[in-house]
């Protein structure tokens, strides 16, 4: 538990809101726990699901595309019987990932499309600022599904050679531009480009180093805060209150593959939730003062 908590600090700082008992001990017949709101570091990206045609459990492919490069593909298993305005909390598990869309759509508005399938039906296509206005509207209640895998790519560009005009590098690039100029999103064929552009440049000559697929194969495992409960013990420490809290995480284990064209595809292993209790500073002023510290502090 000790490792958890020195883990969870690195991982997570609560930025705790004010509570309507921040700075009040518990009273006789009071309700407790009493949730603690807290922002994500990274607001979330919500896909508000139109209507399936579907009761049945099902897989979507989500897609995110600039222009006609994939950046992001990410696998949500459906439950069953979906009520209305259910949402997917895209990339989660993934926030930098969602940092990333949002700064190239900030730096080239509307150059990012959003794109989701079912069993290799299209459901939507549309730009990723409107998927992104639709669920600023929605919040966590509303999220469903379950992640079971996320490829991510690097934002592509034309390899060069050493050589001035080296023939095979300027057939390879050209063969890419050719291939993104009649290919269509709503497929698999802008993707199969990027499969054709790395095995055509990995023949040509140096400076390509040599790589073997997969590139390299490891796990790693993403803490996500899904709540916060006060349950009415507080401390008054040199003036300002804490309240023991306890939160819970879910912990999510991948495997995550490197391939030799500089994507990955992090590949869902396990989930599970995990409880951490820890005392945290609501910043509220509070009298009299105890002598003693409070641990472990969140």
């Amino acid at each position: 538990m000790t490792r958890f908590l020195r883990l969870t600090a690195a991982l997570c700082t609560l930025t705790l809101a004010a509570s309507a008992f921040a700075g009040e001990l518990a009273k006789p017949g009071e309700k407790i726990g009493t949730p603690f709101k807290k922002d994500r570091d990274v607001a979330p990206l919500f896909y508000v699901l139109p209507a399936l045609d579907t009761k049945e459990a099902a897989i979507m492919d989500i897609r995110i595309f600039q222009g006609k490069r994939e950046l992001v593909r990410e696998t949500v298993g459906l439950p069953a019987d979906i009520r209305s305005g259910a949402a997917v909390d895209v990339l989660f598990t993934h926030p930098e990932e969602v940092k990333r869309l949002r700064a190239i759509e900030a730096h080239t508005p509307g150059s990012l499309r959003f794109l989701s399938f079912i069993d290799g039906r299209l459901i939507t296509d549309e730009p990723f600022a409107a998927i992104e206005a639709r669920g600023a509207k929605t919040t966590l209640d509303a999220a469903i599904g379950q992640v079971s895998e996320v490829e991510v790519k690097a934002t592509p560009k034309l390899r060069v050679s050493a050589a001035d005009e080296d023939p095979c590098w300027e057939h390879c690039n050209v063969q890419y531009a050719s291939c993104l100029d009649w290919c269509d999103p709503r497929g698999d064929s802008c993707t199969q480009c990027e499969v054709w552009y790395h095995d055509c440049w990995i023949e040509c000559p140096a400076p390509v180093v040599p790589c073997s697929e997969p590139k390299s194969v490891s796990t790693y495992t993403v803490y996500t805060q899904q709540s916060a409960m006060w349950y009415g013990q507080a401390s008054c420490v040199a003036g300002q209150q804490w309240d023991y809290i306890t939160i819970k995480y879910l912990v999510t284990d991948y495997q995550r593959t490197e391939h030799c064209d500089g994507s990955h595809t992090d590949t869902w292993v396990g989930s599970h939730y995990e409880y951490v209790s820890c005392w945290a500073n609501t910043h509220y002023y509070c009298y009299p003062t105890n002598s003693y510290f409070v641990y472990p502090q969140c």
